[in-house]
């Protein structure tokens, strides 16, 4: 066996499955289930050329348009392939083995892989029975050992959101060690709150934002990073020798120009939202909104009967949340009205 980092050895990873998920209703990743408008796929299929494949990517208009959009200079910005390799490249720069890093848990699964894959020394703060974080446990973590805070918010699979006032009260306590605190923001869209405005007093600061939720790009792997220009610029060595793909680019640069498409998405989703609502109230069933794309409905004992029934229907959703007293909830992503309509039928069926 070649020389390595043996640690590594210890890091779990399941491959992909072998079968399809195209043409499922897809409630299980979060992922937009809406189609694209038809023209919008014509025009950016019309747009496209032979040197949007063959020559390398060009991403400096989608820094400019981003810059724009956040009123910063391109220089406190980093393209990222999705939230999860912003997240690596902050675990890049800032951390070492043995180093500390807190983060929530559960939260976005990569978290916990990076931690594995650089030797970190995981600092967790978990959630109580009524999904309420222990803020006080998580500033107690914060020491001299600190290298990296990482807070998804809203946070996955939980669906819980931190407030303004203790995200300011973390990067405080963070500052008096020197320790960047990444907030990862891939949910902005369906949450309207963001650590963002806090970005020019806190130098500590890092935001993450991704495509994938929002804007509906899960397929092509585009995200970035904001931060104060010297915290960003370092980030940015560690970009690949092109950060995102040249489609990917396209894509992002016609959405952005065109935000009605994203606004009536996030419409749709809300009226999606509430029927789901609706329909757990009138069936008597738990749950816990949230400020994501997906909710958490409690079926009790009929939960694994439900799953097969929505299985053969071509319904994909996710199974329990990994925190204790909520082993028979379902995760399930938010769609349009039409596809909860769809949902909610195949349930019926089952007598709960």
């Amino acid at each position: 066996m070649v020389k390595h980092k043996t640690w590594v050895e210890k890091v779990g990873r399941v491959r992909g499955e072998p079968t399809t998920r195209h043409g499922l209703l897809r409630l299980d990743k979060n992922e937009r289930v809406t189609d694209f408008p038809q023209d919008f796929l014509e025009q950016l299929m019309s747009e496209l050329t032979s040197d949007d494949l063959t020559a390398y990517p060009e991403p400096e208009k989608l820094y400019e348009k981003l810059a724009q959009l956040h009123n910063v200079p391109s220089s406190n910005l980093m393209l990222t392939a999705g939230s999860d390799a912003g997240i690596r490249h902050c675990f890049d720069l800032f951390v070492n083995p043995g180093g500390e890093v807190v983060v929530l848990e559960p939260t976005f699964a990569m978290v916990d892989i990076y931690c594995q894959l650089f030797g970190a020394q995981k600092k967790a703060v978990g959630y109580d029975d009524k999904l309420k974080l222990d803020i006080e446990k998580l500033l107690a973590s914060i020491n001299p050992k600190t290298e990296l805070i990482v807070i998804a918010n809203p946070n996955s699979p939980t669906g819980t959101l931190i407030s303004p006032k203790d995200i300011k009260t973390i990067l405080l306590k963070a500052a008096n060690f020197d320790v960047p605190v990444l907030v990862d923001e891939a949910y902005y869209g369906f949450c309207k709150q963001s650590a963002f405005p806090m970005l020019k007093e806190h130098d500590n600061l890092i935001v993450s934002r991704t495509f994938s939720k929002a804007f509906g790009l899960a397929g092509l792997r585009m995200g970035y990073l904001l931060a104060q220009t010297p915290v960003a610029q370092l980030l940015y060595r560690f970009r690949p020798m092109y950060e995102v793909n040249a489609i990917g680019i396209q894509v992002a640069l016609k959405l952005l120009d065109q935000p009605q498409i994203i606004e009536n998405y996030l419409s749709d989703t809300e009226d999606g939202r509430r029927h789901l609502l609706d329909f757990a109230r009138e069936k008597g069933l738990n749950f816990v909104d949230t400020q994501t794309n997906f909710i958490h409905i409690d079926f009790g004992s009929k939960k694994q009967k439900i799953v097969e029934e929505l299985s053969k229907s071509g319904i994909l959703v996710r199974g329990g949340l990994p925190v204790k007293g909520f082993e028979t909830y379902l995760r399930i992503s938010l769609g349009p009205m039409i596809a909860m309509k769809s949902l909610t039928e195949v349930i019926s069926r089952v007598k709960i």
